[in-house]
């Protein structure tokens, strides 16, 4: 065998050596050759006859999810990104963005890594350890809140009857309001109408309201509330006492006590999420 020929033989032995080492490394650090299950692909065509915005999301492990119809591609991801994640169980591998609109994102080769913890709406027990909390405090007047309820009633349900206030709006609107329980109701309040979910016997069951009223009190109540069929429900309030560090008290307007629970969340608690 010639100088060359060994040359040759050598380098190639090297260079395999070298690409089993670096395999080994990847392996490790928790890489994935990204490669669809055939679910995944049928979702893909699926999402792929869907209009722009639209995202795709995928795990190594076999969930997935897409989103179109959000005002924006980064909404659409994220809210892929979750719709893939609440189908995730724990030490399963987390989900990634497979594409935005009509665009392949991820590489051929890239890092996963495995989750502790998956909050699946509406879990109000786990969201707190998934989101955490927003370090927020308030302090109500239960008394003045249901002078004002009384008000509100007498006057029909208007929500001219009540003067909001920009402070709580403020808070509520920072984040999910979300019942301190194992199946759970949560708002989702916007500067305009908002969401509220809450767990049913078969689904996720969804209502929206066209408005909203805070007030210094702690009364917060919605107008126009309905189902996504258009079927109205009328206008609902709570009243809360307090907010602690995030931690709520609250009663329903219309059933005063037991004083009830819920959770100032740190983030959209419409999806999920993990750790």
């Amino acid at each position: 065998m010639g100088l060359f020929m060994r040359y040759i033989l050598s380098f190639l032995v090297i260079f395999a050596i070298g690409v089993v080492s670096q395999a080994k490394m990847v392996s490790a650090q928790g890489g994935w050759t990204v490669t669809l299950t055939k679910k995944q692909n049928k979702g893909l065509a699926e999402y792929q006859a869907s209009p722009n915005p639209k995202a795709f999301a995928i795990s190594p492990d076999g969930p997935w999810g897409f989103w179109y119809g959000a005002d924006t591609t980064e909404e659409s991801a994220k809210r892929a990104l979750g719709a893939c994640r609440q189908h995730l169980r724990r030490g399963k591998r987390d989900c990634i963005l497979y594409a935005r609109n009509d665009k392949v994102v991820t590489g051929q080769q890239v890092q996963t890594r495995k989750v502790t913890k998956v909050y699946k709406p509406v879990d109000g027990k786990l969201a707190p350890q998934v989101f955490g909390l927003i370090n927020a405090s308030f302090q109500g007047d239960r008394a003045s809140a249901m002078q004002e309820y009384a008000r509100l009633q007498q006057q029909n349900y208007s929500a001219k009857a009540l003067k909001s206030d920009p402070a709580l709006s403020k808070l509520l609107t920072a984040g999910s309001v979300v019942a301190d329980a194992k199946r759970a109701w949560m708002f989702m309040f916007y500067k305009r109408g908002g969401e509220q979910r809450s767990v049913g016997k078969n689904a996720i069951l969804q209502t929206y309201f066209d408005s909203w009223v805070s007030t210094k009190s702690g009364l917060v109540c919605t107008f126009g509330e309905h189902w996504d069929t258009g079927k109205g429900i009328g206008t609902r309030c709570i009243v809360i006492d307090q907010i602690a560090n995030g931690k709520i008290k609250y009663i329903w307007a219309d059933q005063g006590r037991p004083v009830r629970k819920a959770n100032l969340i740190a983030g959209d608690a419409r999806w999920g999420a993990v750790r």
